[in-house]
């Protein structure tokens, strides 16, 4: 048959008023390796991707949110994972030396009757070289009707030692 190399399109807007954009779309992502055709069926076809996020400031709060869709594409010659869809969503808000924090993400794969769900939120503070942070992030999954759930906890510190030079340090904790 006839191969053809199909290379995905993508588009960032500039960012007007705090708020940027971005779209992509890969009509076949077996043909995005920087390769030859290689006569592969086993691709997903049409993929879309769209996002968008916003920073603003409003005295001395600081506001980001985002947000971003994905729909994986399909094609019927693959056996399992072809009907993939993704939300994903977040946010943080700093003043003073404080910042919070939140995400949200979904992922549905109808095909194999999978459901996964991320979400977690953190809070961290920061004063001269020195910041400590504490976040939790929490997972679902939920596969032809068995649920498993995780928890993770974790306690961050970081100094600035000096310019381009910091220590990091995490204790963590996460159950299952």
């Amino acid at each position: 048959g006839v191969q053809t190399c199909a290379l995905p399109i993508w588009y960032i807007s500039p960012r007007v008023q705090g708020i940027q954009v971005g779209v992509s779309y890969a009509p076949n992502d077996a043909q995005d390796l920087d390769a030859a055709p290689n006569g592969n069926d086993e691709s997903r076809d049409n993929q879309f991707s769209v996002a968008a996020n916003l920073i603003q400031t409003f005295g001395d709060v600081k506001v980001m949110l985002s947000a971003g869709y994905h729909d994986a594409g399909d094609d019927d010659d693959l056996a399992a994972n072809t009907d993939i869809e993704s939300i994903s969503t977040g946010m943080r808000l700093g003043f003073g030396g404080f910042s919070v924090n939140g995400v949200y993400s979904e992922l549905e794969n109808e095909e194999s009757d999978t459901d996964t769900t991320v979400y977690g939120a953190g809070v961290t503070y920061a004063a001269g070289p020195m910041a400590v942070s504490l976040n939790w992030l929490a997972g679902e999954l939920d596969s032809n009707g068995k649920e498993e759930k995780q928890d993770l906890f974790e306690l961050g510190l970081s100094y600035t030692l000096g310019p381009g030079i910091q220590a990091r340090g995490s204790f963590y904790y996460g159950e299952n």
